[in-house]
């Protein structure tokens, strides 16, 4: 193995050893809020960027929807890294829904966020929560967000979806309960060690 194989290698395993760590911690706060609120607020956050000028946020948001006990730092991550997938996967021009509503089956709240982008192609849907795994050119995406989003989500003791119609476009459903667990011991995510084409998926 060449010098800079050896040390690209060497690279990709703190990384993964960091995301490791990050999947099995407890969550840093357990506060009563409103996710609504938590929504706005990244919404506010990313709408006068520039990536956003051309892109109508809709917000959705049922007034009634109950609060949750959880991280809301941690779903703020969650909710501007959506936002920012989006913006840049309809390339800046387009329309992202945002729906909350009660999840009375479960007892527990369903939030959804809808592109009008090209959507996923179903051979890679089952891949884009893999630590890094990107569509994007080199040195254009880590391939961590998505995994990091999956991290976060399964902390609070939820689940993420994504679905993808053939018409186009990309719908990231969430389900979290209304008192995210105190820990989660281990994470479900698939975090492998990147081989040779480590510099791919950067």
């Amino acid at each position: 193995m060449s010098k800079r194989s050896s040390t690209r290698l060497s690279g990709a395993k703190k990384i993964v050893t960091r995301l490791l760590e990050f999947s099995r911690q407890s969550l840093e706060e357990r506060t009563l809020f409103d996710p609504n609120s938590v929504i706005s607020r990244c919404v506010d956050l990313v709408k006068h960027q520039a990536l956003f000028h051309d892109i109508e946020i809709i917000q959705q948001l049922d007034p009634n929807l109950p609060q949750i006990i959880g991280d809301p730092g941690q779903l703020h991550q969650v909710f501007t890294n959506l936002l920012l997938n989006a913006a840049d996967a309809m390339g800046g021009r387009g329309r992202i829904t945002i729906t909350s509503q009660p999840n009375r089956a479960e007892d527990g709240v369903i939030l959804t966020f809808t592109d009008t982008g090209s959507g996923i192609p179903a051979p890679i849907r089952d891949k884009i929560f893999d630590p890094f795994f990107t569509t994007k050119p080199p040195g254009k995406g880590t391939g961590l967000g998505l995994a990091i989003v999956y991290g976060i989500i399964q902390r609070h003791g939820g689940s993420i979806e994504v679905a993808s119609p053939p018409e186009g476009g990309t719908a990231f459903i969430m389900k979290l309960p209304l008192d995210a667990p105190a820990q989660i011991h281990s994470g479900s995510v698939n975090i492998s060690e990147p081989g040779e084409d480590y510099d791919h998926v950067l």
